[in-house]
């Protein structure tokens, strides 16, 4: 699914926030992804910790309870992240 069908499918959710991750990274595809409504526009390659700081921020933002995510990728002793069900995207499916 594209960001622009994933903004109009959360659009729904409105104190959802939408972080769109892809590898579109031409401005035009960023103004029409925040245009659509997303609250982020992350282009790959990326480094996790500004991930992990971008959706920290997106829920700070959003007034959301408290959300703990780990500060490191090896934070969690297994190399491999768990993400909480808060976290899943709207759109397709997270991964495990």
């Amino acid at each position: 699914m594209d960001a622009s069908a994933c903004c109009a499918r959360c659009a729904t959710r409105p104190a959802l926030p939408i972080l769109v991750l892809t590898a579109r990274g031409e401005e035009g595809d960023k103004v029409r992804g925040l245009r659509l409504g997303a609250d982020d526009y992350v282009t790959k390659p990326f480094g996790v910790l500004e991930l992990l700081a971008r959706v920290e921020a997106l829920f700070r933002r959003a007034g959301s309870a408290a959300v703990v995510l780990p500060r490191s990728p090896s934070a969690n002793g297994s190399g491999t992240w768990k993400w909480s069900p808060r976290l899943a995207p709207c759109c397709g499916t997270a991964n495990p």
